[in-house]
């Protein structure tokens, strides 16, 4: 039902800790597949993938390049873009079924698009303030962070253009067109390192550019 696409640079410890849960949802039948697209990793990223059954590719190095290029060689009709050091809770593919198979009932599958709460792998109290900060900022932005993950309909996704191959924000420019009122959030939690860096303020700048419909190409060289 679900293929996964995860792209990579030098991800090989990250990647261990994301496809694990994906293991166990694959013996379970709801993944399909699991496709790795790496941008020219010097670690053993590519022995990890191997070990699990996984699909290995080479791609560029920009990461839009490469969610595209995974989505294409993808055989499920769901597709599933997971950023490499995320972990999704355990069972978030019977949530992810049950409403895939909702929306399918009610003829709404290809028009929406499902996403993770976000959370952070860390017990410390700061981790939680991160947490709260970035759902502030997903609010005011309308633009989900990429480490909750992103399950969409091929065909819709599709119909959507993919993900273009921008220099930078080529996720939230993918979010931008799907929609705030389109998009679904699971109670399943993604969880992302504890080291990853938060949101910078440009991050915040440049993803409201987006919204104000400006060229994200014009966006990507403001971003730098």
């Amino acid at each position: 039902m679900i293929s996964v696409v995860i792209p990579t640079l030098d991800d090989e410890r990250a990647l261990v800790l994301s496809l694990t849960p994906l293991v166990t949802a694959a013996a379970e039948g709801a993944v399909r597949d699991v496709i790795v697209v790496d941008g020219g990793s010097r670690d053993a990223t590519h022995d990890v993938v191997e070990a699990v059954g996984g699909v290995f590719l080479k791609g560029e190095r920009s990461r839009g390049q490469r969610l595209a290029a995974g989505a294409c060689r993808a055989k499920g009709p769901w597709l599933l873009f997971l950023s490499p050091g995320v972990v999704l809770e355990t069972g978030w593919h019977r949530e992810a079924c049950n409403v895939i198979e909702t929306l399918e009932r009610k003829g709404t599958a290809q028009t929406r698009a499902l996403i993770f709460r976000h959370a952070i792998d860390d017990i410390e109290g700061t981790a939680r303030l991160r947490e709260m900060l970035a759902r502030i900022t997903a609010t005011i932005t309308g633009v989900p962070r990429f480490e909750q993950g992103l399950l969409i309909h091929r065909a819709h996704y599709e119909r959507l253009g993919g993900f273009r191959s921008l220099p930078a924000m080529e996720a939230a420019d993918m979010a931008r067109r799907i929609g705030r009122l389109q998009t679904v959030t699971l109670r399943s939690r993604a969880f992302a390192p504890a080291e990853r860096k938060p949101r910078t303020a440009k991050d915040v700048f440049s993803t409201g550019l987006l919204f104000l419909r400006i060229p994200p190409k014009l966006i990507a060289r403001l971003h730098g």
